[in-house]
């Protein structure tokens, strides 16, 4: 888990540009395939490329690691997924705005005279205008996403994909052979095949581009819990606090591992540097998130895993350390009690200290440190200091 350090790289925003118009280009081509129009594709790519060119103009921060290739094929797997969403709403109004009109013209010409329209003309407005409106939202949503995935503000935080791209690296490789195999069957057959069985394999194709990439558009395990606002917030600067004293930080760790990955459902940060690594689970509003003896038996069923995979998962130390963070709040004297025995390190932060963290910036270096020292004390002295 561990990489080398380098500070200070820019956001590339060039290649995030560029992987939108690829994403665009691949996800709405179903649409255009569909209505016999296969020359407008790259206008869609072009549109996709104007407007993520505007949201990435203002994404400045920097961080402190490039995020690998791999990293950037995964974002740009998962942007075609989302950009196919509401590509797939443009055939579900299509074809219900078809059959509606197709009946409303029936009953009318069983009641009176025949009228003569254009049914393909009538689906084909209102579904262009929902799922067009929808295809521009996912841009700009999937190219703010995409500059947090490989460009997370949190000092020292990995980016999205790094556990997908370390722990199931073979598994990817297969994955994606797979997937662009089962591609070019779908495009080429939608090509060939003519009438209107063409259209249901187009429909198949924008059907897989939605549904191949959609668990990169979905939390990882599907069971983290959903966090206030605030304590997010407070969770991300305790990160930026580890960070700045020299800690590499995993936020919502996860190791691909289906026997470890269980136990860290409810651990916050995972931070680690040669000496030491430790696992947070952190309590914000003790009235309403008390800490409880089952944090404590989590945190250290967690670090004891965590400590006995450290070889497997590539952590420089075995020495992981439990540790529960209560802002505003106390341990009940029961729960300190058992933490003392079994070596769990219980801190009690004030909200005033935190709210001060959340304010840091990025270049308030000096100020983090001795923020962490003044929150984290002698867990972040180096062994025999």
């Amino acid at each position: 888990m561990a990489e080398e350090k380098s500070a200070g790289v820019k956001i590339n925003k060039a290649a995030i540009v560029l992987i939108t118009g690829i994403a665009s280009l691949i996800g709405t081509m179903p649409v255009f395939l569909f209505l016999e129009h296969p020359s407008l594709i790259p206008y869609s790519a072009l549109f996709a490329l104007i407007i993520a060119t505007i949201v990435v103009f203002t994404a400045s921060h920097k961080v402190e690691e490039k995020p690998p290739f791999g990293a950037f094929l995964l974002a740009g797997c998962g942007e075609v997924s989302r950009i196919s969403l509401p590509c797939l709403v443009f055939f579900a109004i299509y074809y219900l705005t078809y059959s509606i009109a197709w009946l409303v013209t029936y009953l009318a010409f069983l009641l009176g005279p025949k009228w003569n329209v254009n049914l393909d003309h009538i689906a084909f407005y209102p579904s262009i205008v929902f799922s067009g409106l929808g295809a521009i939202a996912a841009i700009v949503v999937g190219t703010r996403k995409m500059i947090n995935q490989l460009y997370p503000t949190a000092a020292e935080t990995k980016h999205a994909f790094f556990v997908l791209l370390t722990s199931k690296r073979s598994l990817l490789i297969k994955w994606t052979i797979w997937a662009l195999v089962i591609l070019a069957v779908l495009f080429i057959s939608s090509l060939i095949v003519t009438g209107g069985l063409s259209k249901v394999f187009i429909i198949l194709l924008q059907l897989y581009f939605a549904y191949v990439a959609l668990p990169l558009l979905l939390p990882p395990s599907g069971s983290r819990r959903r966090r206030p606002p605030q304590t997010e917030k407070a969770i991300e600067a305790l990160g930026k606090l580890l960070g700045a004293a020299g800690f590499k930080v995993i936020s919502s760790p996860e190791t691909g591992d289906a026997r470890i990955d269980p136990i860290l459902r409810n651990i916050d940060l995972f931070a680690y540097n040669d000496e030491k690594a430790l696992v947070l689970n952190v309590k914000y509003n003790m009235p309403k998130d008390p800490v409880r003896l089952v944090d404590a038996l989590n945190v250290l069923t967690a670090a004891r895993s965590l400590s006995l995979s450290s070889k497997e998962l590539e952590i420089p130390t075995d020495n992981v350390i439990p540790v529960l963070l209560a802002i505003e709040g106390h341990a009940d004297e029961s729960i300190v009690e058992y933490a003392q025995k079994a070596s769990v390190k219980i801190i009690e932060a004030n909200d005033k200290d935190i709210n001060t963290a959340i304010s840091f910036k990025n270049d308030q270096a000096d100020e983090s440190r001795e923020m962490a020292l003044r929150v984290f004390g002698n867990l972040l002295e180096k062994q025999g200091g």
